[in-house]
């Protein structure tokens, strides 16, 4: 009875390491802590789960994309490097994870075969580091690598999520962009990416810009101009003077701190009291549903223009 305890509690400890550490595990360290005979219990009672050949990992974790990143790295000893869309969530949970895992494997390598599995077989575009226990391609490659693999239509989706979420800086995606012989295009990808170094804050102001907001009737809003008053000049994104209307992209993402909130509120007020209404629009609506976006801001003009007519 002690014995089958003390089994008990060993393969739970490890099981719950795993799960703190959201990893998966080679066959020859379980072997250690367990042994044959409790490991092969383990995975015939579905505690554990073989991923790919000699790595395991909890049962509850078997769709973590986080784990089936590091069990990749295991199984391929290094050697099939994260990348895509898959290394951008691990270097910010909050970025989406694709529904399969993204690597790049150089040509004279092998890699494991899974179907969450998607390997390029390219050479590396530079070096890789260690993060969260994987082998990943550094951020502005891997934001390069995503945009190649993406299909066109959500290109751009996904490079605005990565620069919302700020996982690598335009400047560096583009010099990883540049340094690479063939990037699907590569001129669009510059192009928004010159407007941050150009001088854009957000990339809700971008997406604003060139997707949401770019027919010819937002053609009388002016774009970062200063609302003076009082002797005083305050910036906005986007200015109807004939409307008295005023537009701000992104201030929940880019103005979150408790005093950014309090700025900009204090501006709003200002502005009312300059006689300039206000109206927001965060990054998630630009990108989400951009239609309502232009539906609501048409109104708002037109009842604005009315009203003051």
């Amino acid at each position: 009875m002690g014995t089958h305890r003390a089994l008990v509690a060993r393969l739970t400890d490890e099981v719950d390491r795993m799960r703190r550490g959201r990893i998966a595990a080679p066959r020859g360290a379980l072997l250690r802590v367990l042994g044959r005979r409790l490991l092969e219990r383990a995975v015939e009672s579905g505690v554990l789960v073989r991923l790919l050949p000699g790595v395991y990992a909890p049962a509850d974790l078997a769709t973590d994309h986080r784990v089936l990143c590091h069990a990749v790295t295991l199984a391929s000893r290094g050697r099939a490097i994260i990348a895509g869309r898959s290394a951008l969530h691990l270097v910010n949970d909050a970025y989406p994870a694709p529904r399969v895992v993204q690597v790049i494997v150089d040509p004279s390598s092998h890699a494991p075969r899974a179907p969450w599995i998607q390997a390029r077989r390219i050479p590396a575009p530079g070096p890789a580091w260690t993060l969260r226990r994987c082998r990943v391609l550094t951020p502005p490659d891997a934001v390069v690598d995503a945009w190649a693999r993406a299909p066109v239509e959500r290109r751009r989706a996904v490079l605005y999520d990565a620069l919302w979420l700020r996982c690598a800086a335009p400047a560096a995606i583009a010099e990883a962009s540049s340094g690479r012989g063939k990037v699907p295009q590569r001129a669009e990808l510059l192009a928004i990416l010159g407007e941050f170094i150009d001088g854009a804050q957000s990339p809700g102001e971008v997406m604003a810009r060139r997707e949401v907001f770019r027919h010819r009737r937002y053609d009388e809003f002016e774009r970062q101009v200063p609302v003076v008053g009082d002797g005083r000049g305050r910036p906005v994104d986007m200015l109807h003077r004939r409307a008295r209307l005023a537009v701000e992209i992104d201030s929940e993402a880019y103005h979150g701190a408790p005093e950014d909130v309090a700025r900009d509120h204090a501006r709003d007020v200002e502005l009312s009291a300059l006689g300039y209404q206000t109206v927001r629009y965060r990054f998630r609506d630009l990108r989400d549903r951009p239609e309502w976006c232009r539906r609501t801001l048409d109104r708002i003009v037109a009842v604005r223009l009315r009203d003051l007519a």
